[in-house]
């Protein structure tokens, strides 16, 4: 079953809504609490890249392609940074 672009916007959409809830509602000034969250947010980013790039080339031609492509390679591919420790605030 061929999914359409109505479709992968919805996914687009659904994932930003669920970023959100996760960094405490604000994407402008996320809060990113522990190791989980990160992670959580990074498939996300994964899964709107994903989305993205599925879009048929009309839509698409009005997003750039090297950041939708290099956003969903960042997050699927780079080891997330570690977070402070706040015990030690390192």
């Amino acid at each position: 079953m061929t999914r359409d672009a109505k479709d992968r916007l919805a996914d687009i959409s659904e994932a930003l809504g669920s970023t959100q809830d996760h960094v405490g509602g604000s994407l402008a000034e996320p809060h990113v609490e522990t190791p989980l969250v990160l992670h959580a947010v990074l498939f996300n980013l994964v899964v709107i890249g994903e989305a993205a790039k599925s879009i048929d080339s009309e839509l698409r031609s009005s997003l750039s392609r090297g950041a939708v492509g290099g956003l969903r390679w960042l997050a699927g591919h780079h080891r997330p940074p570690v977070l402070p420790n706040p015990e030690t605030n390192h």
